[in-house]
């Protein structure tokens, strides 16, 4: 924005000089015409300027799909034509396998028609985990709590060898991505093997992650999920349709003090401590999960989100990339048709409100809503866009 400023206030310098030009002096006719071509080239690139900077700024909008590689291919289309009646412009997606193993044809059908159809697709790559790398087992306790291995065990070698073939498809079909997603909500247990599942309910800073035992084997973790980021660079690098395709760190879970039994590490610890080691050298932007509650005040959501979840998002004191909210939601109260989702929607129109002064600062670039179809958090219902999935999308 400074190299702007500077050539907009030499923009309109010049635009000032040729003014009085004119009317100080009477010029030649091949004078005037220079005068009067120059004059139309400022005026050129001053609005040139003038709509990059805004484009530059514009917040993407989008929202995810979940798991569409488990559907059919014909559910795959039916989902396709919702999204693209409904003028959705961007979706997120996992770039996995249905359920496990190593079948990535559905995944890659459902984004490579999506691309053809003119939505983008920002894909959730997983890192990937050596053979005999151990697994927490499921707890029926925390059925919320995924199993899984634990990020520690993520193995880069194994991440070239499954997602190299799929750049190279990518390519050969010319699909350019919208955002290259590693991974997700690494931060906590839910979804990071290393976190032992109960846990106490901490939830862990920086100084944990260097003196504590739980800390040090979350760092552990952290470690190798830089590694496989390394990878990824790699694989962007060398692909033609995607070499310049964003890469949005995993988003981190805004958990709240006092989960029952959950551990997790801060957004801004993780963030602090993926920064210091290099984490800026290969991303575009921070990956961030959050669901404010829509009765506080505007204010007090603000307040949270600039102190505990986007403190680390475009900000000069920390050097960061701008964070991609890339789930984001509001919990619908009722399921019958038609919605009944007033209050639900007015909530969202604040939190955009939020979003959209936050994107103007330069601490957002996307805001990715969860979910298009889902029970708890759908905004395709009753066979339409409800009330809520408007005011998300920005209708």
């Amino acid at each position: 924005m400074r190299a702007e400023t500077h050539v907009i206030s030499r923009t309109f310098a010049a635009l000032r000089l040729l003014g009085t030009s004119a009317a100080g002096t009477t010029l030649t006719r091949s004078r005037a015409r220079t005068s009067a071509l120059a004059f139309q080239c400022c005026a050129f690139w001053l609005a040139f300027i003038l709509t990059a900077s805004a484009q530059g700024t514009a917040l993407q909008i989008g929202v995810n799909v979940i798991n569409p590689q488990r559907l059919d291919p014909q559910m795959q289309d039916q989902v396709l034509s919702q999204l693209r009646d409904q003028g959705v412009q961007m979706i997120r997606v996992p770039l996995a396998p249905p359920w496990g193993g190593e079948d990535y044809e559905s995944a890659m059908r459902f984004i490579t028609q999506a691309w053809a159809l003119g939505t983008k697709v920002t894909a959730i790559l997983y890192p990937q985990f050596r053979p005999d790398a151990p697994v927490r087992p499921a707890n029926p306790k925390f059925p919320e709590m995924w199993p899984g291995p634990p990020l520690s065990a993520a193995d880069p070698a194994r991440f070239r060898t499954v997602f190299g073939p799929l750049f190279e498809r990518l390519d050969s079909a010319g699909v350019t991505l919208a955002g290259l997603e590693l991974g997700n909500e690494i931060n906590w247990a839910a979804f990071n093997g290393d976190f032992p599942i109960p846990g106490q309910g901490r939830i862990l800073g920086a100084r944990e992650l260097d003196s504590d035992p739980l800390g040090r084997t979350i760092a552990r973790g952290y470690d190798a999920y830089l590694r496989t980021l390394e990878v990824l660079n790699e694989l962007r690098k060398g692909s033609a349709a995607n070499k310049t395709t964003p890469i949005i760190s995993a988003g981190l879970a805004d958990v709240y003090p006092g989960a029952d039994r959950v551990d997790a590490v801060s957004i801004s610890a993780t963030l602090d401590y993926l920064q210091a080691r290099g984490l800026d050298r290969l991303v575009d932007a921070y990956g961030i999960h959050t669901y404010p509650g829509i009765n506080a005040t505007a204010r007090e959501i603000e307040r949270h989100l600039e102190s505990s979840v986007l403190s680390r998002c475009g900000s000069r004191e920390h050097n960061g990339r701008p964070c991609w909210i890339t789930e984001w939601g509001v919990q619908v109260r009722s399921n019958v048709c038609p919605p009944r989702d007033a209050d639900e929607a007015k909530g969202i129109e604040k939190l955009r409100a939020i979003f959209d002064k936050l994107a103007d600062r330069g601490t957002l670039g996307g805001i990715i809503y969860y979910a298009w179809s889902d029970d708890r958090f759908g905004v395709y219902r009753c066979g339409g866009l409800s009330r809520s999935g408007a005011a998300a999308l920005g209708r």
